[in-house]
């Protein structure tokens, strides 16, 4: 008869309560979990529900504080570090960029009075050299021998061009110290210099002999500094010559101007006139000749301008105009003679 009994007949007959219980306990367990296993919606609510993440233990401290930094170490180490690059950078820039090189362009800046393809004219004899080979003092002499450039500086760019960076010269005056002789123009500072004298412009005429070196002195500048503010005396420049004095023993030995009178080539205007120990000025060729002397320059000037601006008939009559006495102008008429 024991086949015929189910296996929970079996446990039950014969156990006490507390068993009966605990055995009811399991199978309900093991229902509960059979259950969860056969449910469609497990993973969905497995999904949904949040994971918590453990808390991340801390970092274990060292025993000791760490010490900061002086506070002139990163300061240094970064001019260090930048010194390193420029000193490094030229010997890189010479060696491997500069011969990979060839000059194939030539760039001219600061031109004014100069055009730019006659100074790159110079410079593309040597087109197709690299770079390494064209150095500073020799594109220096080559752009220096054009008289109206004062200074030249160069720079090597690793595309082929040559970049050149010039000042020109400034032109104040013509100088000319004999009729027969060169043109030679007059920067600011009164130094000459042989160029294009076309190139200047308008430009007043100084006349007389000046020393090979010596400069043009700072009151003929000032004359002419001068004459270039007054609107009158500044129209037209060109028609202006302004003489230099005459020392008076020149003049007592004969001068180069007496002795091409002596001997009948003389030409307008070589004459010595009265008041050549002074400066002397020509109002165009066949304008009056105003006796300056050598004192109250600027004032005279301003008295000069203030008369052509008067536009007298008396004035436009007048051969010599002489400004050497104190506020008034003596005009004369009647040429005037050694």
């Amino acid at each position: 008869m024991r086949l015929f009994r189910s296996r929970r007949s079996v446990e039950r007959s014969g156990k006490s309560p507390a068993v009966e219980a605990a055995l009811r306990e399991k199978r309900a367990r093991e229902h509960l979990a059979r259950k969860r296993r056969h449910d469609p919606r497990r993973d969905e609510v497995l999904k949904a529900s949040p994971v918590p993440i453990p808390p991340r233990a801390p970092a274990p401290r060292s025993a000791l504080p760490a010490r900061p930094l002086p506070r002139l170490v990163v300061p240094a180490c970064s001019l260090l570090s930048l010194g390193i690059g420029f000193v490094a950078a030229v010997p890189l820039f010479e060696g491997f960029w500069l011969p990979r090189a060839p000059l194939a362009r030539v760039s001219i800046l600061g031109t004014e009075i100069r055009k730019p393809e006659s100074i790159a004219r110079r410079l593309l004899g040597s087109a197709g050299a690299p770079l390494s080979a064209i150095h500073r003092d020799t594109v220096e002499a080559l752009v220096l021998a054009d008289p109206w450039i004062e200074s030249a500086d160069s720079f090597r760019i690793p595309d082929g061009t040559l970049l050149v960076r010039v000042v020109e010269r400034r032109a104040v005056a013509r100088h000319q110290a004999l009729p027969d002789e060169a043109v030679a123009l007059v920067d600011p500072s009164g130094r000459r210099f042989m160029g294009a004298v076309e190139a200047g412009g308008a430009l007043p005429l100084v006349s007389g002999p000046i020393d090979v070196d010596a400069s043009l002195s700072a009151t003929a500048l000032e004359i002419l500094a001068e004459l270039s503010r007054h609107r009158g005396l500044a129209q037209d420049p060109s028609a202006l010559t302004l003489h230099l004095p005459i020392a008076s023993g020149t003049i007592a030995s004969g001068t180069t101007a007496s002795r091409t009178i002596a001997s009948g080539t003389a030409k307008a205007g070589d004459e010595p006139v009265e008041g050549g120990s002074g400066f002397v000025l020509d109002l165009g060729p066949d304008g009056p000749r105003v006796l300056l002397g050598q004192s109250f320059l600027k004032r005279r000037i301003a008295r000069l301008a203030s008369l052509l601006d008067q536009r007298d008939d008396l004035l436009a009559g007048a051969s010599v105009i002489d400004l050497r006495y104190a506020d008034r102008a003596v005009l004369r008429t009647e040429p005037t003679s050694g």
